[in-house]
């Protein structure tokens, strides 16, 4: 039987006639599961100064997704969704954190249930919810563009050095003597104030040994 982690949030941020009290929640997140046949392995719960709106406080929030990310269930289940964030960003930003480790978050209220499980009806949260699936193939694109930009300036550094190097060499100069003159020069490495010997030598040989075999 597939668990489930219950998040109830006992909070005055909704009118009044609209609050849900903590047996009211945990009540409807026990009988979706059972309807549902999924069993509700415990149900964490922030209320007082820690069921603010804001992330920062609501620690059970944050254990519930911990359980969920180690295995412990295989979803998070709300009594409706404004209990575990009134914003629909928000929501769908938690929705594709447990959508990462093959998890969901599941609401009480069926209609609100099937914009989690489905393609959303509601067109708001479907261009919501097409922006936060993006956004991580956005970032790794950014991330390859930036170690490409890296690579192709540090072999042209490289290169440059290495030419400066080979043409030191032809006029007599020892590895250590172009070691010194090149930290002198401020031609250092990528790490340390001035190059190491041995590093050096290795550097060298690595980098005519690429040379070669690009032609």
């Amino acid at each position: 039987m597939e668990k489930v982690i219950g998040y109830v949030r006992v909070s005055l941020d909704c009118p009044v006639d609209e609050v849900l009290s903590l047996e009211e929640q945990r009540e409807a997140i026990e009988g979706w599961a059972r309807t549902a046949g999924v069993h509700v392995v415990s149900v964490l719960v922030d209320e007082g100064a820690a069921a603010t709106s804001e992330l920062d406080g609501r620690l059970a929030l944050g254990d519930a997704l911990e359980l969920v990310h180690e295995g412990k269930a295989k979803g998070l289940a709300v009594a409706r969704l404004e209990r575990l964030a009134g914003d629909l960003v928000l929501q769908e930003l938690l929705r594709a954190d447990l959508a990462l480790v093959g998890a969901s978050v599941r609401s009480a209220i069926p209609a609100e249930d099937s914009e989690l499980t489905a393609t959303p009806l509601d067109a708001e949260r479907r261009r919501i919810r097409e922006i936060v699936e993006a956004i991580p193939g956005y970032r790794l694109a950014m991330r390859d563009l930036r170690v490409r930009a890296r690579r192709a300036l540090y072999g042209d550094r490289d290169r440059s050095m290495l030419s400066r190097i080979e043409s030191l060499n032809e006029q007599g100069s020892s590895f250590r003597d172009l070691s010194h003159g090149l930290s002198e020069a401020a031609r250092k490495p990528r790490l340390g104030e001035t190059f190491d010997l041995e590093a050096f030598r290795r550097f060298v040989a690595r980098r005519r040994r690429r040379m070669r075999d690009e032609g």
